[in-house]
């Protein structure tokens, strides 16, 4: 929305910076229900993103990517999931991001199926971004927004230590090719 991004752009004191990126984001091939949160995300101090059946758009190799566009789910075969497993294990590896893997023997939480982010910026307030099969909304009321920090903290801890979580893609990912 270009009114937001000017309203953010006023408070951010940045000049013109987000409605240009907006209007950027609008003529690519991203969602019309991603295109706000796109712009935000360069600004954003931190993104934190629970998802729990795809891997997150930025974290994906090409090849999954792929597969995911022409399935309905993270579809590829063996060698696909392999080199995407590898790619997080080496991302994670190199303190680029931090994963925890949520295990299937957790204690349910409150995200099961929902994706969704978190930013934070310096001097604006944090937002949540919610998506689902061709759908998004980017959630901006500070209560809802407090009681999605509450639910991520409670699924990180139900979830491995980045460490554990790393060794367990690793294996997971050996596991994709070896027969």
């Amino acid at each position: 929305m270009v009114d937001l991004s000017r309203m953010i752009d006023e408070v951010l004191g940045s000049g013109e910076h987000l409605q240009r990126l907006a209007k950027l984001a609008r003529s690519t091939s991203i969602a019309d229900y991603f295109a706000d949160a796109a712009a935000l995300e360069p600004l954003a101090r931190s993104i934190c993103t629970y998802s729990p059946l795809v891997i997150p758009g930025l974290l994906q190799t090409e090849h999954y990517a792929r597969a995911i566009t022409h399935a309905s789910l993270p579809l590829g075969g063996p060698d696909c999931m392999s080199e995407q497993l590898g790619r997080l294990v080496s991302l994670g590896r190199a303190r680029r991001v931090i994963m925890q893997v949520v295990p299937y023997t957790a204690s349910a939480h409150a995200f099961v199926q929902e994706t969704f982010r978190l930013m934070t910026f310096g001097d604006a307030p944090d937002v949540a971004y919610t998506e689902g099969s061709h759908t998004g909304q980017l959630i901006d009321d500070p209560a809802l927004v407090s009681r999605f920090h509450s639910s991520y903290d409670l699924v990180r801890a139900a979830a491995l230590s980045p460490m554990a979580s790393l060794d367990w893609l690793e294996s997971t990912a050996k596991d994709y090719t070896t027969p």
